[in-house]
């Protein structure tokens, strides 16, 4: 009785042992491991700065003041920031003339563009002057508020 009592005793913890391994061990029969691949690599974002777009605040179809903005244009995974950088300059009144229109047409409703709103017309005017989606975001980096020259 007794040897049968330490077989009985020695199966069981053969088989908790067993059982345990398989539990706290990462895929002991390789069942889970070739299903599971390594994530793509993805590209580190790429950012272009650029200073001084003037947007200007249109009340009443007057303008009397101009928002300076600093920007830093984020380009889509991928995109080449030399062609970016190098039409940095020919931007310029291209995004100064989508802020007006934002403008604009905030003026025509009543009220004074949001953030948002300059962002979205600046990226927009940005993607089509480009002739493709290579702006995936314009973030403003820094704003100053600047009154404008009345004219006599």
């Amino acid at each position: 009785m007794r040897v049968l009592l330490i077989f009985i005793v020695s199966v069981l913890l053969v088989v908790a042992g067993g059982g345990g391994w398989l539990i706290y061990r990462d895929d002991p029969f390789g069942v889970f491991g070739h299903h599971l691949r390594a994530p793509a690599a993805i590209p580190a974002p790429v950012f272009v700065g650029m200073t001084g777009v003037g947007v200007p605040m249109i009340r009443h179809g007057v303008v009397y003041r101009y928002l300076m903005l600093d920007l830093v244009l984020e380009l889509v995974p991928g995109a080449d920031d030399d062609e970016v950088s190098n039409g940095i300059e020919r931007l310029r009144p291209v995004l100064t003339g989508a802020a007006q229109h934002v403008s604009t047409t905030a003026d025509r409703l009543g009220r004074e563009p949001t953030l948002d709103e300059i962002k979205v017309g600046l990226t927009d005017a940005a993607n089509d002057w480009f002739g493709r989606e290579i702006i995936a975001d314009v973030l403003i980096q820094r704003t100053s508020d600047v009154a404008a020259q009345k004219i006599n």
